[in-house]
């Protein structure tokens, strides 16, 4: 993870995971060609709802006030400094190394982020959120399962509660903002230790809950609150992502409905091109046909992987791919047959792989705006981001 590389997007400081209002306009719907040479419109599939209701808006930033009191009462300015400082020299350890840094970095740019990613699902084709499990046995409203790699600072988590009716304004309104009622099940993997802020965010929103089936059976993910059909049960996995076994990774998205990789791609690339491409490999290797892999990063050149030929080249050696270049390569290149290159630094080796990704959608630039008038006690910024959405259709 990195400091601030565009000051202009507002999108703070991001997560290494490996070690570790809207503007109302529709996206603009225009054709391109992906790494495979295949076209794919982009665009179109996130067509903008109205936006979030101001008062739904200052919920989920009224969820980080309470979580946070204390922290945000102590003025975590001097922290703040702290982490910029650790994240500019790139000492990612120290930056996430204590938890009185991790609650300064949820104050700082988790609300922000939950309210931008909020615009992003809801934006989603409503039949990308429906369950992967059927009702339960006493009529309650079936599961959605969705994993978070790289997000233990709680910015999806409240946005997928957000948006399908947990986090509410009081008194609570209506069921939620997709207009269904689900049970929510999240799995979050990251590098440092963020299950305290996690069970705070938690602590914030619901009460005492019975145990989710899915989390008590058929897995080793850790509980620290659970969930009934009203409200979320989140799992939280402190690991390396680019060290899991396919067994740590199959009990990470073993019947996921959607996984998110939000502004934690590129600092896996960063840190091994060959690892990352073979975590985005092995995900597409156990997951159910008609899963969803969304994401979500900086854009344009502020996501960029230098790669060189045998891994040992000059500067001048070096070529530079974008990262929405490389995802396409991996995920629809390798599906077709060329994959990753396992011990090669350059791109475009031969890999035969039996799955098969499709790109629903992608766009290089968007903008998240805030509205005016809402209220938080540390500043909100825009946040401009590049976007790619797909779905394995195939599998043996």
């Amino acid at each position: 993870m990195g400091p601030p590389r565009n000051p202009s997007n507002g999108k703070g400081a991001q997560k290494r995971a490996s070690r570790g209002s809207s503007s109302g306009a529709k996206a603009e719907v225009t054709h391109g060609a992906s790494a495979t040479g295949q076209d794919h419109v982009q665009g179109d599939a996130f067509a903008r709802p109205q936006p979030v209701p101001l008062e739904h808006q200052q919920a989920v930033l009224d969820l980080f006030k309470t979580s946070f009191r204390q922290r945000i009462a102590s003025d975590p300015s001097r922290l703040l400094q702290e982490i910029k400082g650790h994240l500019y020299n790139r000492d990612f350890d120290a930056a996430f190394g204590r938890p009185d840094y991790l609650e300064a970095y949820a104050i700082r740019w988790s609300p922000s982020r939950a309210l931008a990613y909020l615009d992003i699902f809801r934006a989603l084709p409503r039949d990308m959120l429906k369950p992967t499990s059927s009702p339960r046995e006493d009529d309650g409203p079936p599961t959605l399962r969705v994993t978070c790699f790289g997000g233990g600072a709680g910015a999806e988590v409240v946005a997928l509660a957000t948006c399908l009716g947990v986090v509410q304004p009081s008194p609570r309104s209506t069921p939620n903002l997709s207009g269904e009622r689900w049970h929510l099940v999240v799995r979050v993997a990251d590098i440092a230790n963020w299950s305290t802020v996690l069970e705070k965010l938690g602590k914030a929103t619901l009460a005492t809950q019975p145990s989710d089936p899915g989390i008590e059976n058929g897995s080793d993910l850790p509980r620290f609150y659970e969930g009934d059909e009203n409200n979320p049960a989140v799992g939280f996995r402190q690991c390396d992502l680019l060290d899991l076994s396919s067994e740590e990774l199959q009990s990470l998205v073993v019947d996921a409905r959607l996984i998110t990789i939000m502004f934690t791609l590129n600092e896996l690339y960063a840190a091994s091109r060959v690892k990352t491409t073979k975590l985005l490999l092995d995900i597409g290797s156990v997951v159910q046909i008609g899963t969803f892999l969304l994401v979500v990063d900086s854009p344009g050149s502020y996501s960029s992987v230098k790669l060189g030929s045998g891994g040992a080249a000059s500067q001048a050696e070096q070529k530079t791919y974008p990262m929405h270049w490389l995802l396409d390569h991996t995920l629809l290149s390798a599906g077709a047959g060329a994959g990753a290159g396992a011990g090669d630094d350059e791109p475009g080796k031969e890999a035969c792989v039996s799955w098969r990704w499709k790109k629903i959608t992608g766009e290089e630039s968007r903008w998240f705006r805030f509205p005016e008038n809402l209220r938080y006690p540390v500043d909100l910024e825009n946040m401009r981001y590049q976007i790619h959405l797909y779905e394995l259709v195939e599998r043996p």
